[in-house]
């Protein structure tokens, strides 16, 4: 939803809000092997594995122990639906599963470098819901960058966890926009953090007045007032500018609905739309209305108020 402190305006930096969904899994699969084996679907991963495969390679060494890797299925890369953090680290737990869970939480979070940046990923895998991150100590520290440049040695605590209300659905859209990653990605943050102290004063009001509360109260009117104003300010309204008019065309056409509450996610251009259940029939004039040849209706899902799930299958 939204990063809190990139102005140093704090003893912490970042900070986060953001939420977990039942939908488009990553599947991975593990298991004991003579020598490390990495099996992806084609066209599954990025050409860019670099991450993944020292990943692995720190684990392996870790538990004395090599594994053979399945990826099953993965969510699309580069969006803003935190596809790095949930397959590293169900790669993580899958390995350490194998070996009898050696290594803690903590280890594997730290060992997969994610987490430097928002902590709403990392801490939702593990609990799913809504979650408020209190980000990291600063520390006299005031550079700024995103999570695939950060050494993060701990985790961003939860400050605030609530499940998601059971009748709140979430679309899911994803417009033609810009896709940053790599070199993009830490360029972006170069030019637009640090942001002015006085902007992270609002949307922390925004984040614990506007969005915690109204989650804990499943007050859809209020968190679509609260997204308005972080969107108007902050790094986030910096994240909106940045992005394609596609995508600001199509976030302004969904705020005139009227009875959805949306935003984008991280950089994008993902977009989410929150909105009371309905039979699926009767979403059809709503995405009539605001879907374009040049956004991709990802579909309509729950929220997830629980953490990743651990299978124990036959040897495969």
């Amino acid at each position: 939803m939204t990063l809190i402190d990139v102005a140093g305006a704090t003893r912490r930096r970042f900070g986060g809000a953001g939420f977990a969904l039942q939908a488009i899994p990553v599947k991975v699969r593990a298991a004991r092997a003579a020598r490390h084996r990495l099996d992806i679907s084609p066209n599954l991963l990025d050409r860019d594995r670099r991450d993944l495969k020292r990943y692995v390679s720190s684990i392996s060494r870790a538990l004395n122990m090599c594994f053979h890797i399945e990826i099953r299925s993965l969510m699309p890369q580069h969006v803003g639906l935190g596809s790095k953090t949930a397959l590293l680290l169900a790669v993580g737990f899958g390995c350490n599963a194998v070996a009898g869970n050696l290594l803690s939480p903590r280890q594997l979070v730290v060992m997969s470098r994610r987490g430097g940046t928002s902590g709403v990923g990392i801490n939702t895998v593990f609990t799913g819901g809504f979650v408020v991150d209190g980000g990291h100590c600063a520390a006299g520290d005031v550079s700024y960058g995103p999570s695939s440049v950060g050494r993060p040695t701990t985790l961003p605590p939860v400050l605030v966890r609530f499940n998601l209300p059971t009748d709140w659905r979430i679309h899911l859209f994803l417009p033609c926009g810009r896709r940053y990653s790599a070199q993009d990605e830490i360029r972006f943050f170069e030019d637009n953090t640090p942001i002015h102290a006085s902007e992270v004063g609002d949307v922390m009001a925004a984040v614990y007045h506007g969005i915690a509360t109204a989650v804990a109260e499943a007050d859809l009117d209020c968190l679509r007032d609260a997204l308005r104003q972080v969107q108007r300010t902050g790094f986030k309204r910096r994240e909106i500018d940045s992005q394609s008019p596609v995508v600001r065309e199509l976030l302004e056409r969904l705020h005139a609905e009227g009875e959805l509450a949306a935003g984008m996610s991280s950089l994008g251009p993902l977009v989410y739309a929150v909105a009371v259940a309905r039979r699926q029939n009767e979403w059809r004039p709503m995405l009539a209305r605001v879907l374009t040849p040049e956004v991709e209706y990802l579909g309509c899902f729950r929220g997830r108020n629980r953490g990743y799930e651990l299978v124990r299958e036959p040897r495969w």
